[in-house]
Order: structure tokens, then sequence, then C-alpha cells
């Protein structure tokens, strides 16, 4: 730990924040370019750029990265000149990417896809955005799949430049970093999604326990100390009070310069979920009308103040990533004033706009506020024409010039269009999953749907060739196409009934 300020300056025209203390030397490039700044066709890029950029780096060194939504970060930990042997060897690696390791460093991603679980942070943004910005997070990654040099040296070009990072460090500062290696290129400007649902809380339903609420909130020092009261209501009431939570998140991401994206969550059994969604929404509406009172807030501020008392290297990364974002640079203690002049009403503020806003993710439970309304889980429109029966499922093929829909039981229909696909995904076997823009996707095998095939190959052809990503694998394996049986005829008789039902329903 140190108590000096932050020191700031520029090598080779690269900003750098430095800790200086006596622990052992940390220093990491934050780079702006992440999740957020991938369609479709370069899902996936960001991150093979980040594993080929460290495989040629000494494997003695401690050193790592990581992609998140908004940036990307290379860092190492150890002596000065390892710290400065990482940023050589790294640099190295972002002026000419060791291409021999393609192959294998794509490999290994896939690998780690086949392990990465899906969060309700995840399927929230994907509800809220849709397959931009943020909700392009459960794309796969689509990069991945038609990986030429020449495509990720592009990205590379794009993404990594000396123009677009920012430096941070602690410990003992090497006298001989350089940043020199890092090629010329313009920043990246942000990406700012638009919301997709209604306005207005709306209520999304999982398979799941417990309960999560989430909303954009503007930056600032309102919605940290906002942030930190609610989290401190919450777990008195959910867990002391009604022990029926074990541990409540109020947490901040990234998504914008503007705007952090706001999870407000409590796990709980499933008997107690429907209490805990109640209770959340009671309290939150209880900080949005009343505000909190002046003994929280100071209960907050006091716990910040102990956590800034020092700077460490978590400072100079907040400050790198501050400056790539345009943001005013604050210190420790300037940002703690900043949050001390916060008050009652303006946190009220927060909460209120975050109550009108949220999108809720439950499990289906009763509600009884008539003002939130459920998001559609199924598509509000279809292509027109006559239908085609699957063969092996209760599923109903139309394709039109525009819009491709599978209307599953109950109904329900699934529809995508040409003009706002965010991607599509080519099987050997001529299957394809179709990505909506709106978040709906759409797998067929155009073959399960008898006269077909060709409707769907004129709908794929009108899909601008950018946006199609062959995948080198079948949509079915053998294995699960020898098993695949015919689902018997319906009888004239059932038929009729299916129609009278369908009448009567309507």
């Amino acid at each position: 730990m140190a108590s000096e300020p932050v020191k700031s300056g520029t090598i080779d025209g690269v900003p750098v924040f430095w800790v200086p203390d006596d622990g052992p030397t940390d220093v990491g490039m934050v780079f702006r370019g992440g999740m957020v700044h991938e369609r479709f066709p370069q899902r996936g890029l960001t991150h093979l750029v980040e594993h080929l950029s460290l495989h040629s780096v000494d494997r003695e060194l401690s050193f790592n990265g990581a992609v998140d939504l908004t940036n990307t970060t290379l860092l190492c930990r150890g002596t000065p000149d390892e710290a400065a042997q990482f940023v050589r060897e790294v640099t190295a690696s972002l002026a000419n990417l060791p291409f021999a390791r393609l192959d294998s460093e794509v490999k290994v991603l896939r690998a780690e896809a086949n392990q990465r679980s899906t969060s309700t942070g995840m399927v929230a943004m994907n509800v809220m955005y849709g397959a931009a910005g943020p909700g392009g997070v459960l794309l796969p990654e689509a990069g991945l799949w038609v990986t030429a040099p020449e495509t990720v040296d592009a990205w590379r070009r794009r993404m990594f430049t000396r123009h677009n990072v920012a430096v941070f460090g602690s410990g003992p500062m090497p006298a001989d970093l350089s940043f020199d290696q890092l090629p010329d290129g313009d920043p990246i400007p942000p990406v700012v999604a638009e919301r997709i649902i209604p306005a207005g809380t709306q209520l999304f339903s999982l398979n799941m326990e417990g309960v999560a609420a989430f909303a954009e909130m503007p930056r600032g020092p309102e919605t940290s100390v906002a942030c930190l009261v609610a989290h401190e209501r919450l777990t008195e009431v959910l867990r002391e009070e009604k022990a029926i939570s074990y541990g409540v998140i109020v947490d901040m991401a990234e998504i914008n310069d503007t705007h952090v994206w706001v999870q407000v969550s409590a796990d709980a059994t499933a008997e107690d979920s429907e209490a805990a969604f109640e209770c959340m929404r009671v309290e939150l509406r209880k900080l949005a009308t009343e505000g909190p009172t002046q003994d929280e807030i100071d209960a907050v501020l006091r716990k910040m103040a102990r956590g800034l008392e020092h700077t460490d290297v978590g400072t100079a990364i907040g400050m790198a990533r501050t400056h790539l974002a345009g943001r005013p640079l604050s210190s420790n203690q300037q940002w703690l004033e900043k949050c001390r002049a916060v008050t009652a009403s303006q946190i009220a503020e927060r909460w209120s706009a975050f109550d009108s806003s949220a999108l809720w993710l439950v499990p289906l439970v009763e509600v009884r506020d008539r003002r939130l309304q459920w998001v559609e889980r199924f598509s509000t429109s279809r292509a027109t024409g006559p239908g085609v029966e699957a063969i092996y499922f209760d599923e109903t093929l139309f394709v039109d010039d525009e819009r491709l829909t599978v209307i599953i039981p109950e109904d329900k229909a699934l529809t995508v269009s040409v003009d706002s696909l965010a991607g599509v995904t080519a099987f050997l076997d001529g299957g394809y999953q179709f990505f909506g823009g709106d978040g709906f996707n759409v797998t067929i095998l155009p073959t399960d749907f008898p006269g077909m095939e060709a409707k769907v190959a004129e709908f794929v052809a009108r899909v601008p060739a950018d946006l199609i990503r062959p995948i080198d694998r079948p949509l079915r394996t053998p294995e699960q196409a020898a098993q695949m049986t015919p689902k018997p005829k319906k009888t004239l008789r059932g038929r009729l009934r299916e129609r009278i039902n369908a009448a009567g329903a309507a």
C-alpha cells in the first residue's frame, strides 16, 4: 500500500498512471476495446488477439489477460526488470502476432467457450439490448470460425494501438519501460446500445432461484453512493431481519462512457424467491420515494473513506480506464469529497429512475403490481405463406421474402428478419442458426421440413454475406441423426380436433 498520489505522465506518447511503493512491481496495459465493440462476425477476435499477444511472453513471468465488456487488460507482476521484459515482449507480439500459433489458440478458445456459463446479467443484457452492444455477450464467438490471419491482423491494427491504450502500475517503476513497438491508430469510439424492450419496469422469467434487477444509471458519485446504501439496506432486511437471502449483490459494470449497468440481486430458495422479490421491490421503492436516512449515508461514507485511505494498483487501473473513457480524473481524496457531497434526494432520484426502468429476472411468481409487464418471450410477427410441418418435431416452418418463422407447440412463434439479423451460423449438414437483432434465435435443419430447402436457401441468399459464418461441424451429429424417429402422422380426426381447439382458444 502507499499513501502517495498516483503519478501520471506519458511514455512514447502513451498515458501512464503509476503508484510508487515498496511492493512488487505491477504493470498493465488497458486497451479500449471489449465485447461491446464486436458485431457477430467479429465476436471472439479481441479475445483471440489477447491470447496471441501473450503466447510469446516468457512463461516464467507471472502475467495474465482479460477481455471484459469495454476493455482488454494485459498485466504482469514481478520485479522491475520482469515488468519491463513483459512490456517489451507483449508489445512486440502486438506489433507482429505469432500467426504460427493461430490454429492452436483458436482450439484453446473453443475449449474455453465450452466451459463458460451464462449469468443472469448476460441474459438481462440480451433481453434489454438484443444482439447489439452489451447484449452481444450471448452471441457465440463466431469470429473464431473464420480465422484468416489477415482478418485477425486487421482487428489487431484497429484495436491494439498506442492511441487506444493507457498504462497502469505500482511498485518500483522500471527505468526502461517502452511502448514504441505499439502501432499507431485512431482511438475507438464509444458504443451506445439502445434499449429494445418497452419503456417502464419489465419482468422476464427464468429457471432460477432468487431474484435480480438490472438497469442503466448515469456514472458519478451519486450512483456509487446510491449502490452502497442499497446494498447495506437490502442486506439488513433480506438477510438479517427476514433471513430469506444469504447474499445480496449491488454492483456496477461499465457499458459505455456515460452510464453503468447496475445489478441488484439476492439469492433465495425456491419457496422464498417470491418473498425476496416483493421485499426488494418494497425497499427499492422506499429508497426512491423517501431516500435513505443520513445515518445510512454516513455509514457507507465511513466505509468508503477507509477503503480510499491508501492508493494502490487498483487506483491506477481506475484512472487508466477513466482516461480512456475521456472522463475527468480524480484522486481518491477528490472522489471521496464528491461522494460526501451526495444528498439523500440525489440518491432517491437514482433509485426512482431505476425503479421505473429496471428489468427484473425472476422465477415464475405471482405479480401483484399491475404496473409491471412481462417481456415477450416469443415473436409478435410471423412470416406469411404456407407452412410445412417438421418430420421429427412439433414445429412448423414459414418463410417469406423477409422473414423466417418457426411455430412451436401452443402456437408460439420465433421469427427472424433479414433486415435485422445479427448473424447466421451455417453448419456442414446444411443446418442454420439465425441470430435476430432482437435477441430471438431460430435453429433449423431445412431437410426436416420437406420441400422447404429452396425457400430457406433463398432466404439465406438475401442475408449479407459478411453476416454468415460457416462452422466446421454439423448441426446434428451422425449419432443424433441415427436416433431421429419421424413423429406419428396425425389422423383426420386429430387434425379436426386441433382446429376446433384452436378456434375455441381464439
